[in-house]
């Protein structure tokens, strides 16, 4: 199946292939995302969004050491985007590396009241929720959309962070918030409704 695709992926463009991997990680097809993406840094390996996006995916099937390669790259490739830093921090805690100093060394490297910032200020202890102000972009978007869409992001990040300190029953209430925020653009929207159902198979 995922050969197939490989063969089919050939007339794509490296963009066509990350619009298609991110619409396949929508709908938890990862092995499928994972294609698209592997062929779309195969024919640009400059694209950040692809190798971030590929981190995620690596991340959330189980395999951090690849996620933190990617992660990685894309830091190198574009240092000023933070959201790898997000991801990173949770494929080091679980892999039991020392996850709060590193996103602490990252969090001194931008400016923490630019937007995902505040998330990483709640998650090293240094911000809380309630001073969470949610950000003026997407500017199209009402002020309540926004601020549900802050909320679907910081619930997630702190949920998987929960998650992986073993709090199950604190995970599965912000994770269950990200996905009641109802903005199905964001990928972690998909990515909490991911770890909810694998959660109800445990």
């Amino acid at each position: 199946d995922v050969a197939a695709l490989r063969a089919g992926a050939q007339g794509l463009s490296a963009e066509d292939l990350e619009e298609r991997a991110a619409t396949f990680e929508g709908l938890h097809r990862y092995d499928r995302a994972m294609a698209d993406l592997s062929e779309a840094i195969r024919k640009d390996d400059h694209s950040f969004q692809a190798y971030a996006a590929r981190g995620r995916v690596a991340f959330l099937t189980g395999n951090d050491d690849a996620a933190l390669a990617d992660f990685r790259k894309a830091a190198d490739l574009h240092p000023s985007d933070s959201y790898y830093m997000l991801w990173r921090y949770l494929a080091e805690l679980r892999k039991g590396d020392d996850a709060d100093a590193a996103l602490r060394r990252d969090a001194a490297t931008i400016d923490v009241k630019e937007w995902p910032g505040p998330i990483i200020e709640v998650l090293l202890g240094d911000r809380t929720v309630d001073q969470v102000k949610p950000p003026a972009y997407p500017m199209t978007w009402s002020e309540a959309d926004r601020t549900r869409a802050a909320n679907c992001e910081l619930s997630f990040y702190q949920g998987e962070a929960r998650l992986l300190r073993g709090d199950r029953a604190k995970a599965k209430t912000l994770l269950r918030a990200a996905v009641d925020s109802g903005i199905s653009e964001y990928v972690e929207y998909r990515a909490a409704g991911f770890e909810l159902e694998r959660l109800a198979k445990q």
